[in-house]
């Protein structure tokens, strides 16, 4: 995969290989972030990002509902979008905003931490071609894709699994206790 040469980070511009986290990320522990896929075609006048508006509108709300207050508007991270792809010269890219919360104290909570905002660029593939293994689209059903319930109470502590735990954590404390319980749909 080809990364561009530049990321957007938190109103700045770094390096692609300098675009580096602590090891103290709450996101990293606890699986606190938010990010859309979103691609930009070339066309004749530039590239086009398709669907621009809708996927920063759902970021930003789902930053709402992970409780990571962002620090920048729709159409901030709109601007960034754009400038991010011009200045890696994609004439068509993946481009993946990231929000997350960045480093600081550890525990579930998290509030305390920053909230960091990446935005980087990706060269993805032709997808102009026409050929018909490139026309024909197959969609099959398949469960699973999370850990089955056993796995998740024996220990499993992938950042994702614990994100729940964290807006709990937020809740909680939000509401003044200091401990809380959560039910599941599974039982013990």
């Amino acid at each position: 995969m080809n990364f561009g040469t530049y990321a957007w980070r938190n109103g700045e511009w770094v390096a692609f290989e300098d675009c580096t986290v602590h090891v103290t990320t709450h996101a990293l522990h606890y699986g606190s972030s938010v990010f859309e896929g979103i691609r930009a075609y070339s066309t004749p006048q530039g590239p086009a990002v398709f669907r621009l508006q809708p996927h920063t509108k759902r970021m930003v709300n789902s930053c709402k509902l992970a409780k990571i207050d962002l620090p920048y508007s729709a159409d901030q991270i709109n601007s960034a979008i754009l400038e991010t792809i011009r200045r890696n010269g994609h004439d068509s890219c993946y481009v993946r905003p990231l929000a997350f919360r960045g480093q600081g104290a550890m525990g579930l909570e998290g509030r305390k931490n920053s909230t960091d905002l990446v935005i980087l660029t990706m060269e993805w593939g032709d997808t102009s071609d026409r050929t018909p293994s490139r026309t024909a689209l197959t969609c099959r059903s398949a469960r699973g894709g999370e850990w089955p319930p056993a796995r998740r109470r024996a220990g499993a502590r992938s950042a994702g699994s614990t994100s729940t735990a964290s807006l709990s954590a937020w809740k909680r404390t939000t509401m003044g206790s200091t401990k809380g319980l959560r039910s599941t749909s599974t039982a013990m």
